[in-house]
């Protein structure tokens, strides 16, 4: 028994027994926490795999066709670090569909931006990154403008921008227009999409008040300045297979509002408030997309007809309330309340037989953007009248025009950046007009002969001999089509009519430098100098312009800030005198 005092703790049965109980409980946890890693590194593998699936080849020709030099993506990890010392957030905007949108500054040359920020792993990364790889090849006053893409664990957009109201919001707080504004508004819409069809080959296939930004430009008459938002969704004209547009129907439930009591009672706005404002878009797509047909950009102009019956009388053809799915209505065109509010009755004839060619049913006898445009409706109502500037304007712009001088690469794509970059000043605004007026149809695509007929009003045409005055338009026409593709496009117009003034402050020619200085090193070098010919194997271009700025030998030279400062301040010195 003695033997028993002294027995070993170790080989007490139940201590042994407990502690088996406890290694077993171990290895459990253990092997539990092992299953979580395991299923935790699956989880990042499933992402990451879905990542490589979701992603769009950016090679792809359709993406290739909106390849813009002038715009900056970053995708080393220490640029994408430096964007909060070149943007200062200053309030949220919006958030939707997993993005968040902020109003920032950049802190170079205090210029308000738009902020676009979306995960990496968000659900509408793919339309995130689709978009910003369209928009930024768009050149048109109403797109907004993309200035640069860090693309790292977030995707972040920075554009022009964009915290001016939805057309739907703009109409809920105050009402339908008068007729006046509501042309003006459709003519900048018409426009718009005439550029998307004939310049860029695009149906936008949104076309709706949520896609619709509004801001007001001219108080006093309350006409609107507007930009078309949402490009993930379009499709080249040239598809041969055109998605249904079958989910935004089925995606929303409606069976309560047919069985309510008040069913009667609701109007256009109870539905909407109801459902949010991406409820909508069911009401405004053409009925060739519904029912699987392969359209063409004629949607757009249909949706565009929906969207001016409703700006015009806050109501929607086809809508009955008690059911608030239209495609019976749209696809059969049964009559609800089509054409028949007292508003759409009081607008003027022209208006009402353009609306009306728009919602066509029947695409072959559906009105294009480029007929639209020539409505009696917006000459009656003067709407050309709205872009119009002072003489003394448009003899300013003239000037700088004819005194434009014709810049080496480094000075050309210098100055392109900055007119891309900085499109918020007041001088582009009046060029945009001169612009609109001259290239009528806003196609993007103004000829010789538009050019030629556009100042023929403003100069003193009947002084010059008709020879003489061709020449001088050539010799105009020539000057300004940098990117010789037989047009001048709305930034080569910008270039040459903007006051060359505005970019000799010190701040905006550091913002151009840094954009050629690519590796941030505060110096260009001759690999940087050669990336401005973009796609150019032209060493002989760059050994010209380093010998015209005394850089001395070729490849062992930089380009300091302060010699590309007196290069450029030379060159906008010398535009100014002529």
């Amino acid at each position: 028994m003695g033997s028993t005092c002294f027995q070993s703790s170790s080989n007490d049965p139940q201590k042994l027994l407990n502690k088996k109980k406890t290694t077993i409980k171990n290895n459990q946890n253990n092997n539990e926490d092992n299953k979580s890693i395991s299923k935790l590194s699956e989880t990042k593998k499933e992402a990451e795999k879905r990542r490589r699936e979701e992603a769009l080849n950016l090679n792809d020709p359709f993406f290739l066709k909106f390849k813009n030099p002038l715009v900056r993506i970053h995708t080393n990890i220490k640029e994408i670090k430096k964007i909060d010392d070149l943007y200062q957030t200053l309030n949220l905007i919006s958030t939707e569909e997993k993005t968040s949108n902020y109003k920032v500054k950049n802190i170079k040359i205090g210029l308000l931006r738009n902020m676009l920020k979306c995960d990496r792993d968000s659900s509408v990364i793919k339309k995130v990154i689709k978009e910003a790889n369209i928009q930024k090849g768009l050149d048109h006053p109403s797109i907004l403008k993309i200035f640069e893409i860090f693309d790292g664990h977030e995707y972040i957009v920075i554009s022009e921008i964009n915290d001016g109201k939805k057309l739907f919001d703009e109409i809920n707080d105050f009402g339908p227009f008068q007729e006046k504004v509501a042309a003006n508004l459709i003519y900048q819409l018409l426009r718009t999409v005439n550029y998307l069809h004939k310049k860029k080959g695009l149906i936008h296939s949104r076309i709706n008040p949520g896609t619709i930004v509004v801001n007001t430009y001219d108080d006093e008459n309350e006409f609107y300045d507007i930009k078309l938002i949402n490009y993930h969704d379009v499709i080249p004209i040239e598809s041969r297979i055109k998605p249904r547009t079958k989910e935004i129907f089925d995606n929303y439930k409606i069976d309560l509002l047919a069985t309510d009591d008040q069913n009667n009672n609701f109007n256009n706005q109870d539905v909407f408030n109801y459902f949010g404002d991406s409820f909508i878009d069911r009401f405004f797509v053409a009925p060739e997309t519904i029912n699987g047909e392969n359209y063409d950009e004629l949607v757009d102009i249909y949706s565009i007809g929906i969207v001016a019956y409703f700006i015009i009388t806050g109501k929607i053809p086809y809508m009955i309330y008690a059911n608030p799915d239209p495609r019976d209505y749209i696809l059969n065109n049964k009559k609800s309340n089509e054409f028949e509010d007292p508003l759409f009755e009081n607008i003027s004839p022209q208006g009402k037989i353009l609306i009306k060619s728009m919602i066509n049913r029947n695409p072959r006898y559906r009105i294009t953007a480029e007929k639209a445009l020539k409505s009696n409706w917006f000459i009656t109502l003067e709407t050309k009248k709205t872009l119009k500037i002072p003489n003394n304007e448009y003899k300013n712009i003239l000037h700088n025009i004819e005194t434009y001088k014709k810049p080496n690469r480094l000075q050309e794509t210098a100055l392109s950046f900055l007119i891309h970059n900085i499109p918020d000043i007041e001088d582009t605004r009046n060029i945009n007009k001169v612009y609109s007026n001259f290239n009528s149809t806003f196609d993007g695509k103004m000829t010789l002969k538009q050019l030629q007929e556009g100042f023929e009003n403003y100069l003193n045409s009947k002084s010059l001999e008709k020879n003489e005055f061709d020449k001088k338009m050539k010799s105009i026409f020539e000057l300004l089509d940098t990117n010789k593709n037989e047009f001048i496009d709305y930034e080569e117009f910008c270039k040459g009519g903007v006051n060359k003034n505005l970019f000799t402050e010190k701040d905006v020619l550091k913002f151009a430098f840094d954009f050629i200085d690519k590796d941030g090193s505060g110096s260009i070098n001759f690999q940087e100098l050669k990336s401005i010919l973009y796609n150019d194997d032209n060493n002989k271009e760059v050994e010209q312009i380093i010998e015209e700025m005394e850089l001395g030998d070729g490849e062992n030279n930089v380009l300091t800030f302060e010699k590309f400062e007196e290069s450029m301040n030379n060159y906008l010195n010398k535009v100014d005198e002529g």
